[in-house]
Order: structure tokens, then C-alpha cells, then sequence
């Protein structure tokens, strides 16, 4: 059996080229997934979101705000950690550990759509002329502030703490 750190390894590798050639679906399937919860902003009801390869786009059909283009695999590379922390582990894809990676898996790709609503947010609050009309100064700083959490620790903490709970990383 392989020691633990090249198992991390051989799984970090092979993620990557997972993760690269399904950059484009992941993209499609936030972009999605993010839309409707960005309805919720009164000020989006119209915005479109859209995927093209591994950059989401949200366009205004009226003109009501700025066109703006995000890459969306800054917001999904956490998952080339995910499945090399489970690789690690002893027995990965059997049993229990696969079961607790789905689990873990499914965590993940729920809170992308989240993560991209909060960079479009943090976006039109803190970096357009047309956010200084619509957010105020503790509205823009919150939207930053999210974001600068989830970028810098949440993204990578929401993979090690379903990746530590997980019962399959004693056995």
C-alpha cells in the first residue's frame, strides 16, 4: 500500500486533469445554479448568467447595470483538494470513504453557486460607478468582507472540515 503522501499526491495529479477538462461543466452547472438566487436582489431580476469554457458572465438585457465577467475555476479548484485529501486516505474509493467523499462532494458544489453570488455582489458593490448609487458603505464592505473570507480561509476550510469529519479517515 502506497504511504499517505503519495496517494495525496497520485490524487492531486489526477484531480487537476479531472478538474481541467470539467472546468467548462462546473461553470455551466454555478452559473445555473447562481441565476435564480440572484434574482433574489431586487436590483438582478433581470440578469442573465451565463457559462462559456470556465468564464460566467452576467449580462443586464435592459442596460440596468454593467455586463461583467468572472473565471469561475478561482471559485472551483477547491475540489482538486477535496479528492486528494480523501485520496489519502487509507482504502480511498471504498466503502465508507467513497461514501463520505459524495457526501463531502455534494457540500462543495452546494456552496459554489454561493461563492459566485458573493463575488458578483462584492463586484457591482465595490468595483462598478453603479454600485456606489445602489449599495451603501456597509453593504459594499459586507459583500467584501465575504468574499475575502471565502476566498482566503472558507474554500479551503469547508473542504478540510468535510474531509475531517468524515468517519472514513480513521480506518
Amino acid at each position: 500500500m502506497l504511504p499517505r503522501v503519495a496517494r495525496f499526491i497520485a490524487g492531486f495529479v489526477i484531480a487537476t486533469i479531472v478538474w481541467l477538462w470539467i472546468s467548462p461543466l462546473l461553470a455551466s452547472g454555478m452559473a445555473a445554479a447562481t441565476e435564480p438566487l440572484l434574482h433574489f436582489d431586487s436590483r438582478f431580476r433581470d440578469a442573465e448568467i451565463s457559462a462559456y469554457e470556465s468564464t460566467v458572465s452576467v449580462d443586464a438585457p435592459h442596460g440596468t447595470f454593467p455586463q461583467t465577467k468572472y473565471p469561475s475555476d478561482q471559485l472551483t479548484f477547491n475540489l482538486i483538494l477535496l479528492v486528494a485529501l480523501f485520496a489519502s486516505n487509507p482504502r480511498p474509493w471504498r466503502g465508507r470513504n467513497r461514501l463520505a467523499f459524495l457526501i463531502s462532494l455534494a457540500i462543495i458544489l452546494l456552496l459554489q453557486p454561493l461563492a459566485l453570488l458573493v463575488t458578483i455582489e462584492t463586484y457591482y458593490a465595490d468595483f462598478t460607478k453603479w454600485g456606489e448609487t445602489q449599495y451603501g458603505n456597509v453593504a459594499a464592505n459586507v459583500w467584501l468582507i465575504l468574499q475575502m473570507f471565502w476566498r482566503l480561509v472558507g474554500m479551503f476550510g469547508a473542504v478540510f472540515a468535510c474531509w475531517w469529519v468524515s468517519p472514513s479517515r480513521e480506518r
